[in-house]
């Protein structure tokens, strides 16, 4: 997931008009989460809905399946995470991916399904 979201960032700054083009990847965590944050000065949301973008079939490139973010954001769910899309301040798109960090009780892995952990 976080490759697919690198590689739409990067292309989407290299599109833009910032030069040169940049990607920013943040990530902060906690005892129950992990938050990473990927930015870029490309040129964001440009009045899209994003819950939209997320939707299967949904692409703003010519040559996109339109999949992507709509796999990044069913995965995600799998693992109780989930996939936000902003406008950046100064210009591009913030993606956000919220992860829950797995519990460990008594050596017992708790809060994940055992098909997917």
């Amino acid at each position: 997931v976080l490759q697919d979201i690198l590689r739409n960032a990067a292309e989407a700054a290299a599109a833009g008009a910032a030069d040169p083009p940049r990607v920013f990847l943040g990530a902060t965590a906690d005892l129950r989460r992990v938050r990473l944050v990927v930015e870029d000065t490309g040129l964001g949301l440009e009045g899209r809905d994003p819950e939209q973008l997320c939707r299967a079939g949904v692409t703003t490139k010519s040559s996109g399946s339109g999949y992507g973010l709509y796999h990044a954001t069913r995965t995600l769910g799998i693992y109780r995470g989930t996939l936000q899309l902003c406008d950046r301040d100064g210009g591009g798109l913030a993606v956000t991916l919220n992860l829950m960090r797995p519990l460990h009780v008594r050596g017992e892995l708790v809060g994940a399904s055992h098909d997917h952990a």
